[in-house]
């Protein structure tokens, strides 16, 4: 029985396949990294920009509120149980970042700092608030830190902005100047605490992954078309040709041994190298078949000459 994995086609399209099938997991594979790495970039791009803005709004309410009311009504973390009191202006921002967290979207903003006011002491910071905060401490870098977790159960990315003394008037002198104050040495471009923005990305990673299946699907398909395409022309032009060929060169080889007493001609007009091979056997077949066909005549004119000349011997 014929080996099929002998078998010229699958010596010729079986790498093809292959070929196909390592390009569509690599492909796969690229998109989905490039696809994820996208999403993270975009995350961390989003982040840096929401703490930019509240950095701003910081400023601002710094600058334009606490500086015009300072002496006149209370500045404090407990705004919210004295009528006569606002805000300070971390606890502006850890406010506005409890309210941002609340909401539906998942993402949340924390402040936190390893010199905390005595209102957060009690808070404790998990390892990679503390792994940022001393990386902070120690290289004053202004690039932010990021890292890819499991939060909740939900894939998140974790992006840690420094927060550094930016004025001696409306930033060090208050923290150095209040009497519940943790340190009371601070200098402008110290690195007071650390702004956090998480970013769920389960929802975009999701989609993603959809896409990539979709994108895998589409090239999965365009290669099984490409494939079958490939096997009908081999089909037509390979493997029946030298089906041909081959049957037509055993029935030859069956007429030289004298097994049939006829042969017929390679019936293949291509132009190709099996075209070329056809038309060399087919002319060897020419005269072969005539000098056999020449062999038997004489062989079939001695046959009579002896059967006449023993007939003549008997009648005498």
């Amino acid at each position: 029985m014929k080996n099929k994995f002998k078998s010229i086609k699958t010596k010729v399209l079986l790498p093809v396949a292959l070929l196909f099938t390592i390009m569509i997991i690599v492909v796969y594979i690229v998109v989905a990294n490039e696809t994820k790495e996208s999403i993270v970039n975009q995350s961390v791009t989003n982040a840096v920009s929401t703490v930019g803005q509240y950095k701003t709004l910081r400023g601002y309410y710094a600058k334009n509120i606490i500086s015009k009311v300072k002496g006149k009504v209370k500045i404090n973390f407990d705004h919210s149980v004295h009528e006569d009191t606002i805000p300070l202006p971390a606890t502006m921002i850890s406010d506005l970042g409890a309210l941002q967290s609340a909401k539906k979207d998942g993402i949340k903003l924390s402040l936190y700092s390893d010199y905390p006011f005595p209102n957060r002491s009690t808070r404790t910071l998990d390892r990679f608030s503390k792994e940022a905060m001393a990386s902070f401490r120690k290289t004053g870098s202004t690039e932010p830190i990021v890292e890819q977790m499991q939060m909740d159960g939900k894939e998140v990315i974790r992006v840690a902005v420094s927060d550094f003394m930016l004025s001696d008037k409306a930033c060090v002198n208050c923290h150095n100047s209040r009497a519940d104050t943790p340190k009371n040495d601070w200098k402008v471009g110290d690195v007071r605490g650390v702004l956090e923005v998480i970013v769920p990305i389960d929802n975009e990673l999701k989609v993603a992954s959809d896409m990539n299946l979709e994108i895998s699907s589409i090239i999965i398909i365009f290669a099984l078309a490409i494939l079958g395409f490939l096997i009908f022309i081999f089909n037509k032009n390979v493997s029946k040709p030298l089906n041909e060929f081959s049957n037509s060169l055993g029935g030859f080889f069956k007429y030289l041994n004298r097994e049939t007493t006829d042969v017929k001609s390679i019936d293949i007009a291509s132009e190709d190298e099996i075209g070329s091979m056809a038309r060399v056997v087919n002319d060897n077949i020419d005269k072969i078949k005539k000098g056999i066909e020449e062999d038997n005549r004489v062989i079939n004119e001695v046959k009579n000459s002896v059967n006449l000349w023993d007939k003549c011997a008997e009648k005498d």
